[in-house]
């Protein structure tokens, strides 16, 4: 299924050299735990309001076949800390956890928009003293978040502080409303939609 790149991604990409780099970031939710959030990168990751750890990373060929369905792959993980390993024995091998594989640029992490995403279901799961193996497929276009974000009139999406807030005054704490954001001169950074009418699209 054909992919529309954001503008910075065309940009990147058909640059002769290029400063930074196209990065993989993983996020794995399992149900009844906090999110692990992994980066495929030396160093760790900020992006969205999130820290993605550096972690080695394997990510296997990903195809899609004409109908848009993406087949199954692999994503290997190092356990040679082991840290994953209660995940595991917790969770009957974490099979039907959710796995989000974004890839972002370095040079443009405060971008909201990601150069890629997609979300998958892990399938099997197989562990040595090396790599934790997951089996994930079950990716297809209609199950993707459309539109990708939630819209909400009253409330600000945004991380405090964050790359999409920018807000670098005194306070230490907010609400999430547009008279708290209005209060640190901050409105034109509100990740609330107040065009839209409450109640039932609130």
């Amino acid at each position: 299924m054909a992919r529309t790149l954001p503008s910075y991604a065309i940009t990147e990409k058909n640059k002769l050299a290029q400063a930074g780099a196209f990065l993989n970031i993983v996020q794995i939710d399992i149900t009844g735990e906090s999110p692990i959030r992994l980066a495929q990168n030396t160093e760790d990751v900020s992006w969205g309001g999130e820290t993605y750890s550096a972690w080695p990373i394997q990510i296997g060929e990903v195809q899609e076949n004409l109908t848009g369905r993406t087949g199954t792959t692999t994503l290997k993980l190092s356990n040679v800390t082991r840290a994953l390993e209660p995940y595991l024995q917790d969770h009957a091998g974490c099979v039907g956890a959710v796995v989000t594989i974004t890839v972002v640029h370095s040079d443009h992490l405060a971008e909201a928009t990601p150069v890629l995403s997609d979300v998958f279901t892990i399938l099997d799961a197989q562990s040595d003293e090396n790599w934790v193996a997951f089996t994930i497929g079950g990716s297809e276009p209609f199950s993707r978040r459309f539109p990708r974000d939630r819209y909400i009139s009253t409330v600000c999406r945004h991380v405090f502080k964050g790359p999409l807030c920018l807000y670098a005054g005194v306070d230490t704490t907010c609400d999430h409303s547009i008279v708290d954001c209005r209060s640190k001169n901050n409105q034109v950074q509100y990740g609330g939609s107040p065009g839209i009418a409450e109640g039932v699209y609130g």
